[in-house]
């Protein structure tokens, strides 16, 4: 008999927000260079490289696209200023 496929690794979860995938949405607004807001706007410009994790954390709006409107979500959400619901991605 063929041996049994190994099961496929469950996905891990990311934190809508969690661009640096420091496990937490980083409540430094001086823009430090591992800031999540950082790490954003660093992609905005063209200096931070993107791979699917990123993107997905990175989309504030949900809406498939990552652009100054994800920032924007980001720091008002960082501020206090709103909530995210669905803060984790299955």
């Amino acid at each position: 008999p063929e041996p049994e496929p190994e099961p496929e690794p469950e996905p891990e979860s990311r934190i809508i927000g969690d661009i640096d995938e420091s496990g937490d949405v980083d409540p430094n607004t001086t823009l430090s260079s591992n800031s999540d807001i950082q790490y954003l706007m660093d992609y905005l410009v063209g200096t931070q490289p993107a791979n699917t994790d990123f993107l997905v954390a990175a989309d504030m709006n949900k809406d498939g696209i990552v652009d100054v409107a994800d920032l924007v979500r980001l720091a008002s959400y960082i501020k206090g200023e709103m909530t995210i619901s669905g803060d984790i991605i299955p």
